[in-house]
C-alpha cells in the first residue's frame, strides 16, 4: 500500500491520539519509576523523551498532506500553527530550552487532531479540481 493512498487526515488524528496517550501516561510511568522503568533502561528519561520526537515526522507529514488537500485556506493556517506550536513545545521538552507548561503541548495536540477531523469532515476535496492550493 502506498503512503499517499492513506488519508493524511486519519495519520494526522492518529498521531495526535498516540501523542496525547504518550503525554497522559507519562506521569502515570514516572511516579511508578523504580517499579517499572528501571527494568528496560538505565536512563528511562532519555528514550521517553526522545520517543516523543517521533511523533513529529507523522505530524509534519499529516498538516502537508492534509493542506494540499483542503478546501479551507483558513483551516491549513491554523493546522500549521498547532504542529508548529507542538513541534516547538516537544523540542523544548526533550532539550529542556525553555521552562514552559505541558498544556502547550497538550492544547496543541488536541487542537491539531480537532482540526484533521473537522477537515476530513466537511474541507476534503474529493477530486483534484476543487482544490484551492494548486
Amino acid at each position: 500500500m502506498r503512503i499517499e493512498a492513506i488519508n493524511s487526515d486519519k495519520i494526522g488524528i492518529i498521531s495526535s491520539l498516540f501523542c496525547l496517550f504518550h503525554c497522559a501516561i507519562t506521569p502515570i510511568l514516572f511516579i511508578s519509576k523504580p517499579a517499572i522503568l528501571n527494568t528496560y533502561s538505565d536512563s528511562p528519561e532519555i528514550w521517553w523523551r526522545l520517543a516523543s520526537i517521533l511523533f513529529i515526522p507523522f505530524s509534519l507529514y499529516a498538516v502537508y498532506r492534509s493542506n494540499k488537500n483542503t478546501t479551507n485556506k483558513y483551516l491549513g493556517f491554523f493546522m500549521w500553527l498547532s504542529c508548529f506550536i507542538l513541534l516547538a513545545t516537544i523540542i523544548n521538552e526533550a532539550f529542556e530550552i525553555f521552562s514552559l507548561e505541558e498544556y502547550l503541548s497538550y492544547g496543541a495536540s488536541i487542537t491539531l487532531g480537532f482540526l484533521h477531523v473537522y477537515n476530513l469532515k466537511y474541507c476534503t476535496c474529493k477530486d483534484d479540481d476543487c482544490c484551492t492550493h494548486k
